[in-house]
């Protein structure tokens, strides 16, 4: 992947976030996804943190859009290395001029 098609890659992840097209977000993603995050923890019950398979992550996205039906996320830039594909983002909630935390995702290939 050249540092062009990531970032289209990106922007077309974070328009499919904005829209909460679950099915979409999902569409950048392996069946075999693994996901990791301390949140897993708290909100799936799974005490690894981890989740595999699309059927696991679609059930804690689907949550996590419900909890916060305002997420939206801005797209600050795309970086690309290592075989890997990092869009940094800044989230932010409904309000315009709100406050945002930095989040960086990653892909590797595609």
């Amino acid at each position: 992947m050249n540092h062009t098609d990531a970032e289209r890659f990106a922007a077309q992840w974070v328009t499919a976030w904005n829209a909460h097209d679950l099915e979409g977000i999902l569409a950048h993603y392996a069946d075999d996804i693994e996901l990791y995050s301390p949140a897993i923890v708290k909100v799936m019950g799974e005490p690894s943190g981890v989740l595999r398979g699309k059927d696991k992550v679609r059930a804690y996205w689907a949550h996590a859009l419900d909890l916060f039906p305002d997420l939206r996320f801005e797209l600050r830039e795309t970086l690309l290395g290592g075989g890997f594909h990092h869009p940094v983002l800044c989230r932010r909630s409904g309000s315009p001029g709100g406050r945002g935390d930095a989040i960086r995702a990653g892909w590797r290939g595609h």
